[in-house]
């Protein structure tokens, strides 16, 4: 295929040029133009300056050396997508507390756009949820965002103002549509609502994402859900809005127990509620003093340094993560660690740690305070943070808080699974009963007892 050509040479030159190794063109292929070098008219810059000269042209392509013609596209296969490329996203069970609460874990999915809850209110105010659906909406904003939420509650005479700010991106902005209807007469504040609505959800497609819940009965969602309606124009029928989420919570007494749960409070606790909306308004008062008093304790303070890097740079994670730490060394003193052998925020091997408790001199424990906070896939975190704890060789802890652990339970157990054969990784919750750590196994093993039972009546209370 390659064989010797002798090239021209200079003519003045004291020694003869060496032979050059050229391609030649192949059987099928049209002529190459190539140029070959030949003494030319000195120059004034290069006395020996040669010219370029064409070494012959090239003829037109002929056809037998015509490029093939594309193929038709009815002889184009393309191949189908591989079945499995997008798997199912986690908690479609029956002890999910999300399903089993609302009949759908779509709250927690990473949203690009703003995000459209239409809640319908129950029959029996006792089971009144829009307290507990913003709290919910809350954790998984937090969990989903770089930035604290900011939140609206709109509960009387819907303003111009109000009406103007009701978006989705950057926060979360509650309707409760009754009390608003309610608030004029006439129905004009519903009527104003629905018109506000409509351009409002025209600008999802460019805004942050956020949470909008419109929180009414099953008659008023009726009537927003005309904006969804198919309308015909110019022959064909479209909808020009993106789809809500459509949720209604059962009438069942296990509620109470799964909220119990949730907050990691004990079985029986929250019997006495009067609503639903008190019961979750009670269990959060109750965890946040646990948190506030671990946080606020002198003597835990000695031992509890401030973090260093971002985990508490927010201002609604900071008390949160501080007082998870705080609960944990609090813990590790009471199981007898002595307070000389416990740091807080240390490097160990080029790897930052929360809480650092010796044992010798090579061992020891690691426990990590983690609140899932702007870590979008609550999986990569924990996966990440554990794997390279228990590269330390030392054995680890990861402490979560009991209302994030149990909304993101199928991201807990999909990341931490496979670590908890290694023997070395523990995971524990804040109970807020003794405000003390407690086994995540049990905290889980219970949160799916109670979740199944409230799934299995879950439509004898729907209407």
């Amino acid at each position: 295929m390659y064989g010797l050509e002798s090239m021209p040479h200079d003519t003045n030159s004291a020694t003869r040029e060496a032979p050059r190794i050229r391609p030649r063109p192949l059987c099928n292929a049209p002529p190459v133009p190539r140029l070959r070098v030949l003494p030319g008219p000195p120059s004034p810059r290069s006395p020996s300056a040669p010219t370029l000269r064409p070494l012959r042209t090239c003829a037109p392509l002929s056809a037998p050396h015509s490029l093939p013609a594309p193929p038709s596209p009815s002889r184009l296969r393309v191949p189908a997508p591989r079945r499995g490329l997008r798997p199912e996203p986690p908690g479609l069970e029956v002890n999910d507390p999300l399903l089993a609460l609302f009949g759908t874990q779509r709250l927690r999915e990473v949203q690009p756009y703003p995000l459209l809850v239409l809640a319908r209110r129950p029959r029996d105010a006792r089971f009144e949820y829009i307290e507990l659906l913003k709290r919910v909406v809350r954790e998984t904003y937090r969990v989903s965002a770089r930035h604290p939420p900011a939140i609206m509650h709109v509960g009387r005479r819907l303003t111009e103002y109000q009406l103007a700010m009701m978006r989705g991106g950057p926060g979360i902005y509650v309707v409760d549509v009754d009390s608003v209807a309610e608030s004029e007469a006439g129905g004009t504040a519903l009527t104003r609502l629905i018109a506000g609505l409509e351009d409002r959800l025209r600008e999802v497609y460019a805004q942050p994402p956020g949470v909008v819940v419109l929180y009414g009965s099953g008659a008023v969602l009726q009537r927003l859900r005309q904006l969804w309606q198919p309308r015909l124009v110019a022959a064909q029928l479209y909808t020009r809005i993106p789809e809500p989420i459509e949720i209604q919570l059962p009438e069942d007494e296990e509620v109470f127990r799964l909220l119990e749960t949730l907050y990691a409070l004990p079985e029986g606790s929250l019997s006495d509620a009067a609503s639903v909306d008190e019961a979750v308004v009670r269990a959060e008062s109750v965890l946040l003093d646990c948190l506030r008093g671990h946080a606020s304790d002198p003597v835990l303070g000695r031992l509890v340094r401030q973090a260093a890097d971002d985990e508490e740079a927010r201002p609604d994670d900071a008390p949160i993560h501080y007082g998870l730490k705080a609960a944990t060394v609090a813990y590790l003193l009471e199981s007898g660690v002595r307070e000389t052998s416990i740091e807080t925020e240390v490097v160990i091997s080029n790897t930052p740690v929360d809480v650092y408790a010796r044992r010798g001199w090579s061992g020891g424990l690691i426990a990590e305070a983690e609140t899932l906070t702007s870590s979008m896939n609550p999986a990569s975190r924990l996966s990440a943070v554990a794997a390279s704890r228990l590269a330390l060789g030392l054995n680890v802890w990861i402490v979560l808080h009991p209302l994030t652990a149990s909304i993101y339970m199928p991201y807990v157990d999909a990341a931490l699974g496979k670590h908890l054969e290694d023997g070395r990784l523990e995971t524990h919750v804040l109970d807020a009963g003794s405000c003390l750590l407690a086994p995540y196994r049990e905290h889980r093993a219970r949160l799916r007892a109670v979740a199944s039972r409230l799934w299995s009546r879950r439509g004898q209370g729907l209407a």
